[in-house]
């Protein structure tokens, strides 16, 4: 009793074929490929990103240690300057710039900035900031940094107030030509997210030293930055010797000062001793930066590392990247705008380990050329 309908049915849809079927056939054909396209897209899109870490601080340390001195005294050129390039030290001097006839003045300064020393800005006369003008406070700030970057040939990109006090003046007045200021609160305490916005890099707080600050206080603070993980910074003033009088403020011998350089050299496998300018930039950088792949072929692997900081002249500050490759591919090179960059290989996680600029160019990765491949 079913077969006339059916039947009926079919004669009554093959006049209709083209105007039913086929309409219907096309649209399932297009939803089909625009299915395929999207999986294909996301595809392409998921393996455009790799599996990476960027570590909290510069090769893995667990925290970031840095030694600022105030004010530029007489101490600081003879016997600071000259310590911290034989023991290849990093460190940050604030320089009050109406002291640059004390302690070497310029030439010192010079000499400490072509060794990897920083030069910051700690104003013209160390006035209270936050008691200015507009006009002053521009002077003070803005046009002592110009003044120190061209006197000492560097960058002057990071300040420390005098005496400690700022308000929110202050800080525009500074974020316009520094990345980072540093106040004179003392703190116990070093969370690795001591910044969680722009303003806040310029609201750092210290740990003061004087002659009663010991190796064992040191050690001690170094043990809680490690396990904190973050950012350890040092106040010093002034240093003084037998042949050098330097007693301005809160001064130390330079033997006090050796001693505490033996307790850093202890922990330099641990912590990251480097100059307050690029512990912010690394900072900043491994908050923002983004590792891409371009291209994956059977011997060479490129990728882009990006951040979205503007001003790549100055954050230019090296990240450790932690890339996960494929299990027993092996790797002979990488490189950074045709420059050899160094990296480590752990079989056992199967990571690539390498220092690279952010938006400093392309990531070239070499692979090892596989048995029975063939020359090009």
């Amino acid at each position: 009793m079913q077969k006339p309908r059916i039947e009926a049915f079919l004669l009554y849809l093959a006049p209709n074929m083209k105007t039913r079927i086929y309409p219907t056939l096309l649209s399932l054909l297009i939803c089909y490929g625009s299915f395929a396209q999207q999986a294909d897209h996301k595809k392409k899109k998921k393996s455009d990103i790799p599996k990476y870490t960027i570590e909290n601080w510069f090769n893995g340390k667990k925290s970031a240690t840095c030694l600022t001195f105030d004010d530029w005294s007489s101490g600081h050129g003879p016997i600071v300057v000259n310590n911290l390039i034989e023991r290849k030290c990093p460190a940050t001097f604030f320089v009050t710039q109406n002291n640059n006839g004390l302690g070497g003045g310029y030439v010192q300064m010079q000499k400490a900035a072509q060794h990897g020393l920083e030069i910051g800005n700690h104003t013209l006369s160390h006035p209270d900031l936050t008691k200015l003008t507009s006009d002053d406070l521009k002077k003070e700030v803005s046009g002592t940094q110009a003044s120190l970057s061209k006197e000492t040939n560097s960058e002057v990109s990071t300040l420390a107030y005098p005496y400690g006090p700022y308000n929110d003046q202050v800080i525009e007045e500074v974020k316009k030509h520094h990345i980072a200021a540093r106040g004179v609160i003392d703190i116990n305490h070093f969370p690795y997210e001591f910044a969680t916005s722009e303003q806040d890099y310029f609201k750092l707080n210290t740990v003061g030293v004087n002659e009663d600050f010991t190796s064992e206080k040191f050690g001690t603070i170094i043990r809680k930055a490690n396990i904190e993980g973050g950012m350890l910074t040092l106040i010093f003033h002034s240093v003084y010797n037998d042949k050098v009088d330097d007693h301005s403020y809160a001064a130390i011998t330079e033997q006090r000062l050796n001693q505490l350089l033996d307790t850093l050299d202890s922990y330099k496998k641990e912590t990251w001793v480097t100059t307050m300018a690029n512990a912010v930039k690394y900072h900043r950088e491994a908050h923002c930066a983004k590792l891409k792949t371009i291209t994956n072929n059977a011997m060479e692997w490129t990728l882009n590392l990006t951040d979205t900081l503007s001003n790549n002249k100055i954050y230019n500050q090296p990240l450790t990247i932690n890339l996960k490759v494929p299990n027993g591919k092996k790797y002979i090179a990488i490189s950074q705008r045709g420059e050899p960059l160094p990296f480590s290989f752990n079989d056992k996680k199967n990571l690539i380990s390498f220092n690279v600029v952010p938006d400093g160019g392309i990531i070239r990765i070499t692979k090892a050329r596989e048995k029975g491949m063939k020359k090009k």
